[in-house]
């Protein structure tokens, strides 16, 4: 955490405490006064009693005592006492000072109090988001390096050296899969970007899944098949779905993205892609046997630039914009994504729910 927030931090500790002082200053100091004015008035109205019991003793009759002097009473044995709803009156209106002044400062320590919350979260968000942030840039940076100079490296063995055909094809597949790779990273940028901006526009209609995912999966098997993964596809032929179909590709491949790097150091890599329909929705879910995660990051995990633990530290790649593209692509279609793990080392599933019909 940095200087600056330390600072405000401890700034707005002390404003609360100081106010919280001031508050306190302000009750005990009308207590003082209204004890003070009472006095003052106890007093005068007793220096009228005073004057009340000298006009009786010289002979004024308690009748006309009692007009002249409308704060007194003359009793039956003839002495002189302050009227008990004056000294009400006087105690009530104390207390009612006492009272105005403890609840303006309650209140105002309440509004100071929320307000600071709120700073404190606001505060508390920028700092995480500022650390996500500098994740994504150097995961971005990451990104886009190790592709070019892998690809950088194969170019020049191809220009500099003379290959068979099996060594130049191979070092061309090098080269290709580093541009495929910067291709996805710069699709999704644009994609976070156009989301951003709220500028998705979906174009949906009733499709078969299967038709709709002949583009994507061949892509996908080769992969497989290249880097030893058991990857299986269940999905009904006539399975329909209501959705748009760039914006369907886009989730599958974000999801079989992850999951294909989730898989990455698994001895026995598996990733499963199956559909179903249920309850007038088409159910897509992504499994794999990978790395999983915390079930307490499972809907952190869609955040814009989230990325569990350390950039700094980690060996994974992905700049963590893929599932908050799918969770914002979900929404605008009227569906929903979900994930789930057991935990670090158990895999995990993504799951998606789409409409099949423009009613659903």
């Amino acid at each position: 955490m940095n200087k600056r927030v330390l600072l405000v931090r401890w700034g707005l500790a002390a404003l609360l405490a100081i106010s919280a002082a001031q508050v306190g200053w302000w009750i005990l100091d009308q207590w003082w006064f209204t004890n003070e004015v009472r006095e003052q008035v106890t007093a005068l109205h007793e220096e009228r009693a005073g004057v009340a019991a000298a006009m009786l003793a010289s002979g004024v009759e308690p009748v006309e005592v009692e007009r002249l002097l409308p704060d007194v009473q003359v009793l039956a044995d003839g002495t002189v006492e302050l009227l008990p709803a004056l000294l009400e009156a006087l105690d009530e209106e104390r207390r009612s000072r006492l009272n105005q002044y403890f609840w303006e400062g309650s209140f105002f320590l309440v509004v100071l109090l929320a307000s600071i919350t709120v700073v404190g979260r606001a505060l508390r968000e920028e700092v995480r988001l500022r650390r996500r942030q500098q994740n994504f840039l150097a995961a971005v940076s990451h990104e886009f390096k190790s592709p070019l100079a892998a690809a950088r490296i194969a170019a020049e063995t191809l220009a500099m050296r003379d290959l068979d055909d099996k060594a130049r094809a191979r070092h061309l597949e090098r080269v290709l899969r580093g541009m495929r790779r910067l291709e996805r990273l710069i699709e999704n940028l644009l994609d976070s970007a156009r989301i951003d901006a709220g500028a998705i526009e979906l174009r949906p209609a009733v499709r078969t899944v299967a038709s709709t995912l002949d583009p994507v999966l061949p892509g996908y098997r080769t992969r497989a098949a290249d880097r030893g993964i058991d990857f299986t596809v269940e999905v009904p032929d006539d399975l329909l779905v209501f959705a748009d179909d760039i914006a369907f590709c886009t989730v599958v491949r974000n999801l079989l993205e992850n999951a294909f790097e989730a898989v990455r150091r698994a001895e026995q890599p598996q990733v499963r892609l199956r559909a179903s329909a249920g309850g007038g929705l088409a159910s897509l879910t992504v499994n794999d046997n990978g790395i999983g995660f915390e079930p307490r990051e499972a809907e952190a995990l869609f955040q814009q630039f989230y990325r569990p633990g350390d950039e700094m530290r980690r060996a994974g790649r992905g700049a963590g914009l893929g599932l908050h593209i799918v969770r914002a692509l979900m929404r605008s279609a009227g569906g929903r994504v979900r994930a789930h793990s057991g935990g670090p080392g158990q895999g995990a599933e993504f799951s998606t729910e789409w409409p099949q019909r423009a009613d659903s």
